[in-house]
C-alpha cells in the first residue's frame, strides 16, 4: 500500500532509508488499484518493470525513477517543513488551478474511471484460487505452490 500512497500524493518526501516494492504478483494478486495512480508517476514501462519485477527499491532509485520527488538527507521533518513552508505561501487558488491544469493536460480526469476499473480488475483477479492460495500462503508464512527459487549456480 506504501507504493500506491505515494504515487498518489502530489509531492513525495522519502527518509534516505525508506523501501518502494510491489510484491502483489508474488502473492498471486496485481497492483490493480495502485496502477492508475502509478502511471501518472511512472512511463508505463518503469510502471511495469516496478509491478512485475516485485523487487525493492531504495529511495535514492525510487527518486531517479520518478516516484520519490526528494530524498531528505537531512530529516523528512525538516524537508517537510521547508515544502509546507513553500505550500502555505502559495496561492490556494493557484495550486488548485495548477492541480486542474496538469490534471487536464496528463489526462487525469479520467483517473477516477481507470480506479474504478482497476478495483473491477482486481476483483476479478482475487476470484482466481490461485490468488485465494497466495494470501492463505501469505498469512500462514508459507510460500504459495508456484514459488520457486532459482536454482544454484555450481562454484
Amino acid at each position: 500500500g506504501g507504493v500506491g500512497l505515494a504515487a498518489a500524493c502530489d509531492l513525495v518526501i522519502a527518509a534516505p532509508e525508506a523501501r518502494f516494492s510491489l510484491p502483489e504478483v508474488v502473492l498471486g494478486v496485481i497492483p490493480a488499484v495502485v496502477t492508475p495512480f502509478l502511471l501518472r508517476r511512472l512511463p508505463p514501462g518503469r510502471a511495469g518493470a516496478l509491478s512485475l519485477g516485485s523487487r525493492t527499491l531504495g529511495a535514492a532509485e525510487a527518486h531517479a525513477l520518478g516516484l520519490v520527488d526528494e530524498v531528505a538527507a537531512d530529516g523528512v521533518e525538516a524537508a517537510l517543513e521547508r515544502q509546507l513552508g513553500r505550500v502555505f505561501r502559495s496561492s490556494p487558488a493557484a495550486l488548485a488551478a495548477q492541480k486542474r491544469h496538469l490534471d487536464a493536460l496528463s489526462g487525469g480526469a479520467a483517473l477516477e474511471a481507470q480506479a474504478a476499473a482497476a478495483v473491477d480488475r482486481l476483483l476479478e483477479v482475487l476470484a482466481d484460487p490461485e490468488a485465494l492460495e497466495g494470501a492463505r500462503a501469505f498469512a500462514d508464512g508459507f510460500a504459495p505452490a508456484w514459488f520457486a527459487r532459482p536454482p544454484r549456480r555450481a562454484s
